[in-house]
Formats: structure tokens, C-alpha cells, sequence
């Protein structure tokens, strides 16, 4: 199933479509994500934006969605996976 999980009623609905077709949800892998490239003046707020709705909130909203469902199961397991990037792969404050 495809996903964005910038779209809170989407991961929502799939959750709920895994849930219906499977019973529960028993591992949550995150591996959505990705670099703005750029140095800090270069990268705009709206970009920066994105890249937090999909790497912070998109994780933190899949989450959410699925830890009823694990609560109520007594099991399960997340996984967040993250890269580090090298100073210039990332939008970051640099040669201040």
C-alpha cells in the first residue's frame, strides 16, 4: 500500500485497512525521510518545512496511529530508522 505520511487521514486509513485485513499490527518500521540539501541561507522556510513534516511529524503521526493498537494487543514494536548525512548533505549553519 502506498503512503504518504505527510497525510494524517491517510496513515490513519492504512492502519486501519492493516488492521481489518491482518487482526494487528505488530512491528512499525519508519523509514520515510529524507536531506534537504543546501547550507542554511539557501534553504528556504518552506522547504525546511516540508522536510520536518515529513521527518519529524510524519514519524511522530505513525506512531501515534499505530500505539492504540499495540497498547491493546500488550505488544509490538517500533523502529525508527535514521541516517546522518555528511556537514553539506543537510541544510546546516556552517563556516559562522
Amino acid at each position: 500500500m502506498a503512503l504518504d505520511i505527510t497525510i494524517p487521514g491517510m496513515v490513519h486509513q492504512i492502519v486501519d485497512t492493516v488492521t481489518r485485513q491482518y487482526g494487528r499490527i505488530d512491528v512499525l518500521l519508519n523509514n520515510a525521510g529524507y536531506t534537504q540539501a543546501g547550507v542554511f541561507e539557501e534553504v528556504t522556510v518552506e522547504q525546511a518545512r516540508r522536510q520536518y513534516e515529513s521527518n519529524v511529524f510524519g514519524v511522530m503521526g505513525t506512531i501515534q496511529a499505530v500505539l492504540s493498537h499495540m497498547r491493546k494487543n500488550r505488544s509490538g514494536h517500533i523502529i525508527n530508522i535514521s541516517s546522518m548525512g555528511s556537514p553539506t548533505a543537510g541544510f546546516h549553519v556552517g563556516g559562522i
